[in-house]
């Protein structure tokens, strides 16, 4: 996040305190139930397609029947309607799964990315299995460092689903940043700094020891190091804040992908005209604001090495 600590002072009151709330669920239970949800969705589409390319066999005549009419032809026309909507209905079901499926992957990946951002502020060591997620919270922070967006407020009786949960986050976060007295401990340091002449720039701060070396006095140095450490802090707590707001805002972006997604895709299939599913997406990123193409660049990335292969990169109309 790319704002100064004194910046940082001005901030903590457009976040209210407030009590008695705790999430009864976790981050890691999101993302294992919205991969198992996503593995359901895939089986559910093959499932339905099974079922349909059985129907289909039952329909079409055997090919020994005319050995020189293809089996298709040997239908009437109400057979050959009938099989025709069979195979757009497969067509439909493996498509509408697949989105669903996509959709509960990006969730499960937003959970795991969030679970990035804490220990980005708890300073914990970043195993390599973390890293994709990192690099999503790092993207967030480069390309949406300000997300000027509120606490939204918690339910009186919440569900354990992701929104809530970031919610959740968010709100523990708000209340830890309020106990935080940074405003006497910035006022503190920055009359220590005229005090010994010492440099307030911004490049100062990238070396805080070299910074509480030049105090002379080792009782003024101690408390020094004191706020420097509450409000580095303060720093990571309103870092945090703003990953799980541009988290949410991914979750948000990526629910009106599915619906565009779902909504072509019963157009489609009424037009008869299921081939050309997904122009309605690419149409809307091609106009989208530099925001959205970015969000929609980002759930590209977290779909890569995880997501199953593209229906439509085969032959998903034929049984």
């Amino acid at each position: 996040m790319s704002r100064s600590w004194i910046r940082i002072a001005a901030c903590l009151l457009a976040f209210a305190p407030a009590h008695g709330r705790a999430a009864d669920c976790t981050l890691a239970e999101i993302a294992r139930r919205a991969q198992l949800a996503a593995a359901a969705a895939t089986s559910a589409g093959q499932d339905q397609s099974r079922k349909l390319a059985a129907e289909a066999q039952r329909v079409t005549p055997p090919a020994e029947a005319m050995l020189n009419v293809a089996p298709d032809a040997q239908l009437s026309d109400r057979g050959k309607a009938r099989l025709a909507n069979i195979k757009l209905q497969m067509t439909y079901w493996r498509l509408h799964q697949h989105y669903i499926a996509e959709a509960r992957a990006i969730e499960s990946e937003i959970a795991l990315a969030a679970e990035a951002a804490r220990l980005l502020q708890s300073g914990a060591t970043v195993k390599e299995s973390d890293q994709k997620h990192v690099d999503v919270v790092h993207f967030l922070r480069q390309n949406f460092p300000d997300p000027k967006t509120t606490l939204a407020t918690m339910d009186a009786a919440p569900t354990c689903d992701l929104p809530h949960v970031l919610n959740a986050l968010e709100h523990a976060a708000a209340d830890a940043l309020n106990a935080i007295p940074i405003r006497e401990q910035s006022a503190r340091i920055q009359a220590l700094a005229r005090k010994h002449g010492l440099d307030m720039s911004k490049s100062a701060w990238g070396n805080s020891q070299a910074w509480l070396d030049a105090i002379p006095s080792p009782e003024e140095r101690r408390k020094a190091k004191e706020d420097l450490t509450s409000i580095l802090r303060a720093r990571l707590t309103v870092a945090l804040i703003n990953d799980l707001q541009n988290l949410r805002t991914v979750y948000d972006f990526s629910l009106k992908k599915l619906t565009v997604f779902e909504s072509e895709l019963s157009r489609l299939v009424r037009e008869r005209a299921v081939e050309r599913v997904g122009e309605a997406w690419s149409g809307y990123i091609a106009a989208a604001p530099p925001d959205e193409k970015k969000l929609n660049a980002l759930l590209d990335f977290m779909q890569s090495g995880n997501k199953s292969a593209d229906p439509r990169a085969t032959d998903a109309r034929a049984p």
